[in-house]
């Protein structure tokens, strides 16, 4: 559910008075909570607006579930960038960029898109693109964010694998995404290595 600073609010002006209605959006609902219900004046004409009351069984977390609770519709997490070629330049950024998406939750509530210390390479990420748009009758989350993988030295630089871990909501089972793990040869820069005759 969206916290109520995220409200919707919808505002006319009908002469001098002014009707509003301010109301949460449920996650998952067709309806919302109504936060002030207040009479309001069109044409000349007073009424009230009731979007009455609605009743929500929430389920308990699994007693067994670790790591961040991620109940959805649908989660997608991705990951783009990855060359052909299975060599890397020293100085020459590999570029990555991932995103994870959600059915069901606002993008505040999904995990943040981080990578760990990588052997043999400096990491930059860019900053987090977060959206939570309305899709149907369901909110929808998603997070965008890019990393530069600066190689240092020739040899070995291994982009580890991913796993995320989400709760099915419709089968009501848990699910994992998991990005494999890519390994590179990284090679010297061309005009980096010793010059015949050098020392």
């Amino acid at each position: 559910m969206l916290p109520l600073s995220s409200k919707t609010e919808l505002t006319g002006a009908a002469g001098s008075a002014w009707e509003r209605l301010i109301a949460g959006t449920s996650a998952g609902t067709r309806t919302g909570v109504v936060s002030e219900l207040p009479a309001g004046r069109r044409g000349g004409r007073v009424g009230t607006y009731d979007c009455g009351r609605y009743s929500v069984n929430v389920l308990p977390m699994p007693a067994d579930w670790q790591g961040q609770w991620l109940p959805a519709r649908k989660v997608t997490l991705g990951m783009s960038g990855i060359p052909a070629s299975s060599t890397l330049t020293v100085g020459t950024p590999l570029s990555l960029h991932f995103s994870i998406s959600a059915t069901g939750l606002p993008a505040t509530s999904l995990p943040d898109l981080s990578l760990p210390a990588i052997d043999n390479a400096s990491v930059y990420g860019d900053k987090t693109d977060s959206n939570t748009s309305q899709v149907g009758d369901l909110i929808k989350g998603d997070k965008n964010r890019t990393f530069a993988i600066l190689p240092q030295h020739p040899g070995s630089l291994t982009i580890p694998a991913t796993r995320l871990d989400w709760f099915n909501t419709t089968t009501g089972k848990r699910e994992t995404i998991t990005l494999p793990e890519h390994t590179f040869t990284v090679v010297a820069a061309v005009g980096t290595g010793n010059m015949p005759g050098s020392a």
